[in-house]
């Protein structure tokens, strides 16, 4: 037997699909794997599931999503980080709703089509969901692939996928392309993990490259990533009476569409003085200001390290009637917008939210 088929053997014959039992595993309905896919994206499986549960109680159909305001969705999906994933599956919903006559489509090429698909997440939807026959390629069976055939080229360089592809294609088992799929995800997730994979129990550890050259620690191999970059916060938790002033982000950057309280940005530490005169200039504010550091902490990225100062300020509103992308809202209706995860602590800390 060759060494592709021993492997597709093998990996299904150790696959029990009781395993690991997720919400989303063992399901045909293409919406509810969609919205699993984009959560586990960056998220791991068992952090997932209270996530995904709530998403899909607030949005059980993709006609739910795709009317609901982009607000409730983000909402929804406060805590999960990476909001771009929200905003595409809300724009890829409407897309599903007007073009599809709001069925989630079957083949590969047309879920292509939609806003934040890429080829994993199309080949998990339409294999898991239709039974077509594409395969996965995921963190977790890259690893596999470069362990087992001992691929060296590094896994997060886009120039090294057409490898990965040509030897998954050889393997891949296309009679049974949901087994097969959901099997080497499991493999990756359970057995060939990042750090202590169980080699003494792995089906693949007759003929696993890594295993016999003790190449486990040095594959899957990863181009060191760039420097982070360094940014500086300081928002102003300015209140008046029960009322807190909050804005929307609008511009392309990182958490758009969320809610912060007003926020200046500098390249480096500033003084205080400093701090205050820019809050006056944005707010049209004049004398009689003054500002408290009530709260700090650092907010750490995939390529971006934030320093964070929240600062505390009152003034009556007519002081500051907002803006088109401000507004004063109820002290306990904060709870009702999303905002970015660096937020939780100091919501927790100055008792926002009651759970």
């Amino acid at each position: 037997m060759s060494k592709s088929k021993s492997f597709s053997k093998k990996l299904l014959s150790w696959y029990d699909p009781k395993a690991r039992l997720l919400p989303w595993k063992s399901i045909k309905d293409p919406y509810k794997i969609w919205v699993s896919e984009i959560i586990l994206q960056q998220t791991r499986a068992e952090q997932a599931i209270p996530y995904y549960k709530n998403f899909i109680e607030k949005f059980p159909t993709v006609k739910a999503l795709a009317v609901a305001k982009l607000d409730e969705v983000l909402k929804a999906w406060e805590g999960l980080g990476y909001y771009s994933r929200a905003r595409n599956l809300h724009h890829a919903a409407k897309t599903v709703q007007e073009n599809f006559d709001g069925r989630v489509p079957g083949k590969y090429n047309e879920l292509l089509t939609l806003k934040g698909v890429g080829p994993y997440t199309a080949a998990a939807i339409s294999s898991f969901a239709f039974g077509e026959a594409k395969a996965v390629l995921d963190g977790n069976v890259y690893r596999v692939l470069s362990r087992v055939y001992g691929l060296s080229e590094p896994i997060n360089v886009s120039s090294s996928k057409k490898t990965f592809e040509a030897q998954l294609e050889k393997i891949f088992d296309k009679k049974n392309p949901a087994l097969f799929n959901q099997s080497i995800m499991d493999f990756g997730a359970t057995c060939c993990t990042p750090n202590d994979p169980t080699c003494t129990k792995c089906p693949m550890s007759t003929f696993c490259f890594a295993l016999k050259n003790d190449r486990i620690k040095d594959l899957p191999r990863k181009v060191k990533p760039a420097k982070k970059k360094i940014r500086y916060f300081n928002y102003l938790h300015l209140h008046s009476g029960n009322k807190i002033l909050i804005e929307q982000r609008i511009e392309k950057d990182i958490w758009l569409n969320l809610y912060q309280f007003p926020l200046f940005e500098t390249k480096e530490p500033a003084h205080e003085k400093f701090i205050i005169d820019n809050f006056k200039r944005k707010l049209k504010l004049k004398d009689g200001f003054n500002m408290d550091l009530i709260f700090k902490t650092t907010s750490i990225l995939t390529h971006q390290k934030i320093y964070v100062q929240i600062w505390n300020a009152e003034i009556t509103e007519k002081r500051f009637s907002g803006n088109k992308h401000s507004m004063w809202v109820e002290h306990g209706d904060v709870e009702n917008f999303a905002f970015p995860k660096l937020f939780d602590a100091f919501f927790k800390q100055y008792l926002y939210f009651s759970h």
